[in-house]
């Protein structure tokens, strides 16, 4: 899948009257926070990545594992097979050169998905009590099986398994995220913890230094459905930095 290029420093700043403020306050009619109301919507998954943004702490933080047994292409979060996959030649037998190219694939997808830390804490709490999903059945909270929840992905050709910790908002305007700018980021995205449904994405917008001297920025802005309240991440780049618009 191309991307854009940019290295990004990490910068949040959100919007208040009178000009740009490093915050972690959400902002929604100039500050004023609607209290939680539950709707129908996607709870957040519970073994996404912490930050260092959350209120939460987890003691085993393990990354997804991507490996290949016996033909099988297998994605596993805390030793649990959460998807799987297997390439085969017109003749019907396994194709190891491909899987070889879809492991890969799969790699880097997973990595810009959901990130490399995994709680397995939470994970393991969720299997148990069954709330707010199963990850062993859904993943993603989302209501879809695991092995039906896919996206077509025409780079490798194949299904990949569609895991998100956030939503896109319908038709919206979004470039895509620079490398350095994925969930991995503490402040990618805002606290998963401080929204009861899953974050979503309204729109994302890239601006390439056009003097060469001001930085890059991507700014985001999500919402979250639950209450409708509103936040704004900012992410800066040096001048200097590679920077193209796709």
């Amino acid at each position: 899948m191309p991307t854009t290029r940019l290295l990004l420093g990490l910068v949040v700043m959100l919007p208040i009257v009178g000009g740009w403020y490093s915050s972690a306050v959400s902002q929604r009619s100039f500050g004023q926070q609607k209290p939680s109301t539950k709707r129908d919507c996607e709870p957040p998954s519970p073994w996404q990545n912490v930050s260092s943004s959350s209120n939460l702490r987890c003691k085993d933080i393990q990354s997804p594992e991507v490996s290949i047994n016996q033909g099988v292409v297998s994605l596993a979060f805390c030793g649990y097979a959460v998807w799987s996959y297997v390439g085969r030649a017109p003749d019907g037998q396994v194709d190891n050169t491909f899987n070889q190219k879809y492991q890969s694939t799969l790699t880097k997808w997973v990595k810009a998905q959901v990130g490399s830390r995994i709680c397995c804490d939470k994970f393991q709490e969720a299997i148990q009590r069954g709330q707010p999903c199963d990850p062993r059945v859904d993943v993603d909270c989302d209501g879809k099986p695991n092995g039906s929840d896919s996206v077509w992905s025409s780079e490798v050709g194949a299904l990949l398994p569609d895991i998100n910790i956030f939503k896109r908002s319908e038709g919206g305007p979004f470039d895509r995220f620079p490398p350095g700018l994925d969930p991995d980021d503490p402040s990618f995205m805002p606290p998963y913890d401080k929204c009861d449904c899953k974050w979503q994405l309204l729109e994302g917008t890239l601006t390439c230094s056009a003097d060469g001297k001001q930085p890059h920025v991507y700014q985001a802005k999500w919402r979250c459905p639950a209450t409708d309240n509103e936040r704004l991440t900012r992410k800066e780049a040096p001048a200097s930095a590679p920077c193209s618009k796709p």
